[in-house]
């Protein structure tokens, strides 16, 4: 009789008690497969650890003493996770049931897949952007200049959403960190994520890497992943939204060179000063600001100052 496969299941957490409790919960019905779980706390002071020792006592919990990190915290489990699938899963994430057979599935049917992204809906059943493109200096230029749905239309990505496969399943250029799935035999050969990027851009930078190294990434809808979205975060929209403007820079530089990350940061600086433009010009008209209006203000002043400052 052959032996269920094993997927060790990776929660960074990060003051997120009861989603982490809802998250975990999912985990529990899941079948066909044998589930490793780890939680990494990232010195949450909400008792998340508590409740993951307290309540899942088959877990595997690490105690971090601070925040260090998405990257580190997920390659602190990595280098210790048994399973031949590890899958990285954000704590504001429910699985369905069969969600991780049917991911194992994925694999078999793509032997070349290095990782694994499945569908993100969000609370309202609504679609959430998973499959997601490279960046580059030309879908930098779509979304600066408010095209980002009409090229998606037109089945062109941007690093915010790319056209999923038509079939419903195939390769892409990276898919969401909230429910990435790694294989083992390219988590060896490519390496964990990144450290030197603490939030934003981890997932991206790796499947770039294991692109390069022979390993595709594949997007699947076999199952649908509940995603909060936002919920351990820097606490801040406007703070991670440019954090994530500085990753796609980072990213440039690293593998595009110093000219297209500095063309790409006029471009990001050039977008965001003009909705900041636009929404100022709103704010001014629209008294009191609702609630909408307030977080596109908030949003591009942080891109503004950021844009304009120490390089990451």
């Amino acid at each position: 009789m052959n032996a269920l496969p094993r997927v060790s299941v990776i929660i960074v957490s990060f003051e997120v008690r009861e989603l982490l409790r809802c998250c975990l919960d999912s985990l529990r019905v899941q079948e066909g497969v044998q589930v490793e779980t780890w939680v990494v706390d990232n010195a949450s002071h909400d008792g998340s650890a508590e409740i993951v020792a307290g309540e899942y006592p088959s877990a595997r919990l690490v105690r971090n003493t601070s925040n260090v990190g998405f990257a580190t915290a997920n390659n602190q489990a990595l280098k210790q996770a048994t399973g031949d699938w590890l899958l990285l899963l954000n704590p504001d994430t429910e699985l369905p049931p069969g969600a991780l057979a049917a991911l194992v599935q994925v694999f078999g049917r793509h032997p070349g897949a290095g990782a694994v992204g499945l569908a993100l809906r969000n609370q309202d059943g609504s679609p959430q952007a998973s499959c997601l493109a490279f960046p580059g200096l030309w879908n930098q230029v779509l979304e600066s200049v408010g095209l980002k749905r009409i090229a998606l239309a037109l089945g062109h990505g941007t690093p915010s959403a790319a056209p999923p496969p038509m079939s419903g399943e195939g390769e892409v250029d990276w898919v969401s960190g909230a429910c990435l799935a790694l294989s083992r035999p390219a988590f060896q050969a490519i390496g964990g994520l990144d450290e030197s990027l603490f939030l934003y851009g981890e997932e991206m930078d790796w499947c770039w890497r294991a692109r390069r190294g022979g390993f595709s990434t594949v997007w699947s809808n076999v199952a649908v992943v509940l995603h909060h979205g936002g919920a351990s975060g820097t606490g801040l929209r406007g703070a991670s939204f440019a954090m994530n403007l500085q990753s796609r820079i980072a990213f440039l530089r690293r593998y595009r060179g110093a000219g297209c990350a500095f063309a790409a940061r006029c471009i990001l600086l050039g977008g965001a000063l003009l909705r900041l433009a636009w929404w100022s010009a709103r704010a001014a008209i629209e008294r009191p600001l609702r609630p909408w209006t307030r977080d596109q203000l908030e949003r591009f002043r942080w891109a503004v100052v950021q844009l304009t400052g120490v390089r990451r």
